[in-house]
């Protein structure tokens, strides 16, 4: 389990936060410093002995044991916020699934690929290899205090980044408008 070295406490506005992939890593090091911060926080995870962890280590987090990759069990998770949190303020995506494997070289069955899809598209998240407590504190301070309803973080938050992807969207509309494209169907 991530023990954090550094929780930031920022004061926020934020009452009720979700946290999908919230008993152990990133997920769990955000629940802390909204926890910390003065928020009420919900973890979901697969794993019922790390929830449970992670609530013995943060006392006041609530838990739930489910799969988001699952369409049931984010059913599940959906009818348990409505009950237990219907002023829901925040939803941090973070659950997720990574099999490192050489794309040409992976034989997987295609159920264990659908797996990894169906989490990764349910509830993405990482770090971009940053410590996680550093991660974790920008997160916070940008969440709670307003500064943006979502973000990036790494390569992507950059204002750098931004800039290039506006020129290359420009780029692209101006291009697709110069010639005809025939509609099919």
């Amino acid at each position: 389990m991530l023990t954090c070295k550094h929780v930031e406490t920022v004061e926020n506005s934020v009452q009720n936060v979700l946290i999908t992939g919230g008993s152990d890593g990133i997920g769990l090091g955000l629940a802390a410093r909204f926890q910390a911060g003065g928020s009420t926080v919900l973890i979901a995870g697969r794993s019922l002995a790390k929830l449970e962890t992670a609530a013995e280590a943060y006392p006041g987090l609530t838990t739930f044991a489910g799969d988001v990759g699952r369409p049931e069990s984010r059913e599940e998770l959906a009818a348990h916020v409505r009950a237990t949190m219907p002023g829901l303020d925040l939803l941090i995506n973070n659950a997720g699934v990574q099999r490192r494997t050489a794309l040409a070289a992976d034989d997987a069955p295609w159920k264990q690929r659908q797996a990894e899809i169906d989490i990764l598209l349910a509830g993405p998240g990482a770090s971009h290899g940053v410590p996680v407590d550093d991660f974790c504190n920008t997160v916070v301070r940008v969440l709670a205090t307003g500064a943006a309803e979502e973000i990036g973080y790494g390569p992507t938050g950059t204002p750098e980044f931004h800039a290039r992807l506006m020129a290359g969207a420009t780029a692209f509309r101006e291009s697709a408008t110069r010639f005809p494209v025939a509609v099919y169907g």
